[in-house]
């Protein structure tokens, strides 16, 4: 997940709190390299992400599919509160789908500050 699509949904929903935990996701990148046309135009740079490779500290990645959304995300957490909006719109204008899934081609180690960088 990146911060550019958290702040896209965030300025797309101004009354839901949004942040990180709603998602549950392993790593938020911030920064990425933003050298692919398509959808990092709309605010949602992982959607062009499917089938390339990139590095994050150590640790090599393959994104392999959008990450489908269900229930969780309406979810209260420590600092959001229950929301069902967020899951209305991420099921209707982004096909379900809000950050992506990858496969680990080379585990390594990441540290908060680390840059990412595409290996093709």
């Amino acid at each position: 997940m990146t911060t550019t699509a958290l702040r896209s949904l965030a300025s797309t929903l101004p009354d839901s709190a949004m942040d990180a935990s709603r998602f549950r996701p392993n790593l938020v990148l911030d920064d990425v390299p933003d050298d692919v046309p398509g959808d990092h135009a709309t605010g949602y740079p992982e959607h062009d992400w499917i089938g390339r490779r990139m590095v994050v500290g150590t640790l090599r990645l393959r994104f392999t599919q959008g990450c489908d959304r269900c229930v969780m995300i309406t979810k209260e957490t420590p600092t959001v509160p229950h929301d069902r909006a967020v899951l209305r719109w991420v099921a209707r204008e982004l096909g379900n789908s809000f950050g992506v899934y990858a496969a680990v081609e080379k585990p390594g180690h990441v540290r908060i500050g680390d840059k990412a960088r595409w290996l093709d």
